[in-house]
C-alpha cells in the first residue's frame, strides 16, 4: 500500500506486473533447472530492450523518419537473406493473400516501427 501511495500509478502497475517475469526466474532458480525454451523469449526480450534504447540514442540526433526508412529496409533486405538460406519463397497467388502480406507489411510493420523511432524522439527509452 506504502508504494502505491508513494510511485506515481503507471509505475506501481508496472512494477507490480513483474511478478510474470519473476515467478518463472525464482522458480528456474529454486529448482536449479533452466527453462530451456524460455531462453529464447529472455533473449528476444533484451534485444528488443537494446533496440529501444539505441534507438532513443540515435534519434536524438538524426532524421528519425529517414532512420526508421532505413531499419525497415536493413531488416526487410536481412530477412530476405534469411528466407532464402531456410525456406522456399514464393509469391502469393490471390488478391486476397497480397492484401494480408502488404497489410502486415506496410501497417504492422513499418508503420509500428518507424512511428515508434519517430515518436521516440521527444520521448525517453523508459517512457516509451
Amino acid at each position: 500500500m506504502i508504494g502505491v501511495m508513494t510511485t506515481p500509478t503507471a509505475n506501481a502497475g508496472f512494477l507490480v506486473s513483474l511478478t510474470v517475469v519473476l515467478v518463472p526466474i525464482m522458480t528456474s532458480i529454486i529448482d536449479k533447472k533452466l527453462p530451456t525454451r524460455d531462453i529464447f523469449c529472455l533473449l528476444t526480450a533484451f534485444s528488443y530492450s537494446i533496440y529501444i534504447v539505441l534507438n532513443g540514442k540515435f534519434t536524438k540526433n538524426v532524421d528519425s523518419l529517414a532512420f526508421g526508412i532505413y531499419q525497415m529496409g536493413f531488416a526487410a533486405i536481412i530477412s530476405g537473406c534469411i528466407c532464402l538460406l531456410f525456406e522456399t519463397p514464393q509469391i502469393p497467388s490471390t488478391s486476397n493473400s497480397w492484401i494480408a502480406v502488404l497489410g502486415l507489411g506496410i501497417l504492422c510493420s513499418a508503420f509500428g516501427f518507424i512511428g515508434q523511432t519517430v515518436a521516440q524522439q521527444y520521448t525517453t527509452p523508459t517512457h516509451t
